[in-house]
């Protein structure tokens, strides 16, 4: 095997970097550098290579002749200077001879230029590119079958190339088909009405679940129907569900302003809940979703008080309402108006976020301060669509990662 890399991981962990920056913003694996293979120009049947500089993730990025990647990839081309992070000090040089020839690309970097600039350049080698051979994606190697039969660094190349390769893959879905889905679905219509042996029906016409999984492509292995929730004589709709992070318990909210618990693992065929619990009377549950301990519910109903409650429904505390004679929702310490989503923060455990009709979503921390025993807000965001006027929140949304969030609103954006 040749030992020269045909990829090169730029980071700052020492045991997985080719090029080791030891610095704040660069991250362990923080870019890699390789080569893509396209297709001959001018009616040629050579092969020509592009380098590539694909971005890993890092939090502080790379930086292209001075602009930030947008893309997680990009080809670059001789006299580019690259800057990882925040390193302005040290400048990466790509330099590409004039009358270059490739039959196969390996990299090679002059590590004797550490202070100014690092230079980046090719070399010929043989026509083995450890994975990088431009595959179509439906053919391309996985990670494991790239390495099959190499050992040591040669390996690792080879995987590390394999998976560079797959970034630039279409996705491929095959789907799932349970073998005991429709059976299971044919059993529990038998035990419901006798008339099912009669004639077998088609169970999409009877099962909604049924039809949206095939249309879908929905991997669904268990389902089960809710019974009708009536209040008096009257049907109750389902307006809010949510499952807590260890899958056990389910909470379901419905225009009767009671929330109902179910538990997984002590359910029966009748799937009643447990407990059921009046959130709010006069006010129908409008959202609602667990914590990210599971351990308490953040519950928004068609009033301005949002609520929140322990794993078992009882009362926590209660947001406070906002000013309804103030027109600028940064001058009140709550809601004016319907709320209309709720979401936890994913890391951090006393922050939620709630948003309402009152065109304002507002950041609450559950330590914070409180009026009258009632929650006061932490921060607010006002919306307002093209003309600058206030537009109503309808939904809410955290980034997995926490530092940022979307709103949906009235007029459409």
């Amino acid at each position: 095997q040749d030992s020269e890399p045909r990829c090169l991981i730029i980071g700052r962990q020492a045991s997985s970097a080719d090029i080791r920056i030891d610095h704040g913003s660069i991250s362990r694996r923080h870019a890699a550098i390789y080569y893509k293979k396209t297709a001959g120009s001018g009616g040629t049947s050579a092969n020509h290579y592009s380098l590539i500089l694909q971005d890993l993730g890092g939090k502080h990025g790379t930086h292209v002749k001075g602009v930030k990647l947008e893309k997680r990839s990009i080809v670059v081309n001789n006299g580019d200077e690259i800057i990882f992070g925040n390193m302005s000090e040290q400048v990466f040089l790509v330099q590409i001879p004039p009358d270059f020839t490739i039959s196969a690309p390996s990299l090679h970097v002059d590590k004797t230029v550490t202070q100014e600039k690092a230079t980046i350049t090719r070399e010929e080698g043989d026509e083995n590119m450890g994975g990088f051979s431009g595959q179509n994606p439906k053919t391309s190697k996985t990670a494991e079958e790239a390495g099959v039969g190499l050992s040591g660094r040669a390996k690792r190349e080879a995987e590390i190339a394999a998976m560079m390769e797959s970034l630039e893959d279409t996705p491929m879905y095959e789907k799932y088909v349970s073998a005991d889905f429709e059976e299971e679905q044919e059993s529990a219509l038998k035990s419901a009405s006798p008339a099912f042996n009669k004639k077998k029906p088609d169970l999409s016409s009877i099962d909604p679940t049924v039809s949206v999984s095939r249309e879908l492509q929905l991997p669904v292995t268990k389902s089960a129907i809710v019974p009708a929730i009536f209040s008096g004589s009257k049907p109750s709709q389902i307006t809010a569900v949510a499952l807590d992070l260890s899958g056990s318990r389910m909470v379901i909210g419905t225009t009767d302003t009671n929330l109902r618990f179910h538990d997984f693992n002590g359910m029966d065929s009748s799937f009643r809940p447990f407990k059921q619990v009046e959130v709010e009377e006069g006010h129908h549950i409008v959202d609602v979703c667990y914590s990210n301990t599971g351990d308490r519910i953040l519950v928004g109903t068609g009033s301005a008080q949002p609520k929140v409650l322990d794993r078992d429904g009882s009362q926590i505390i209660q947001f406070i309402k906002g000013d309804v004679y103030v027109t600028d929702q940064s001058k009140t310490t709550g809601h004016t108006a319907t709320v209309t989503g709720v979401a936890w923060h994913p890391l951090e455990r006393d922050l939620v976020l709630t948003c309402s009709i009152d065109g304002s979503a507002r950041i609450w921390n559950l330590n914070g301060k409180t009026q009258f025993k009632k929650l006061v807000c932490d921060k607010v965001y006002r919306a307002k669509n093209a003309r600058g006027q206030r537009v109503g929140v309808t939904a809410v949304i955290f980034h997995p990662g926490g530092r940022e969030l979307a709103l949906a609103t009235s007029c459409g954006s």
